[in-house]
């Protein structure tokens, strides 16, 4: 997808777009999507769940993060409970404002703010894993015709420690 044509967060969703096709992902629209506005689930295949009052362009920024968690677990990767921690949606909402920002789309802080979502300051010993993550996802989108190099493997915290305690802590999915 060299030199894409349109707006930069057109150009994001459609990268965004054709990365869920390679993942052969669902997508379904959810009228009041309970506790979240957007939500990604690592089934075989996966699923991508947004609610109905998001519009076209918050779509795009929830899609981002949604990628995020889908890099941190990959299709078919084994529960680790309930992984939609308060670190791991804090390190999303960072990965993803830092993504958007990669890709000319400036506006994802307004996203979150508009939605009264979670603030995304990473703590100093999350940097380096953190970068690590926001690698993964840039060359993801930045190559979205290429099967994503994380397919295939299991949970990967990206050596982000605040991450492992927080999926050691989390209840277990029934």
């Amino acid at each position: 997808m060299s030199s894409p044509v349109g707006a930069p967060l057109e150009v994001l969703e459609r990268r965004l777009a054709f990365v869920r096709r390679n993942m052969n992902a669902s997508q379904f629209y959810i009228e009041n999507l309970p506790h979240a506005l957007s939500q990604y689930t690592a089934t075989q295949p996966p699923m991508f769940l947004w609610d109905i009052r998001l519009s076209a362009d918050d779509r795009t920024f929830a899609g981002v993060h949604e990628m995020v968690h889908a890099v941190l677990h990959p299709p078919g990767s084994v529960s680790v409970g309930r992984n939609e921690t308060r670190v791991e949606e804090r390190i999303a909402h960072d990965v993803a404002d830092r993504a958007c920002d990669h890709f000319g789309v400036a506006n994802y802080r307004e996203f979150y703010e508009r939605w009264k979502l979670q603030p995304s300051q990473v703590e100093v010993d999350e940097l380096e894993g953190t970068e690590l993550l926001l690698a993964a996802l840039v060359e993801t989108l930045e190559s979205p015709d290429d099967i994503p190099s994380w397919l295939g493997r299991g949970n990967f915290s990206f050596g982000i420690g605040s991450l492992e305690r927080a999926w050691a802590s989390a209840p277990t999915a029934q």
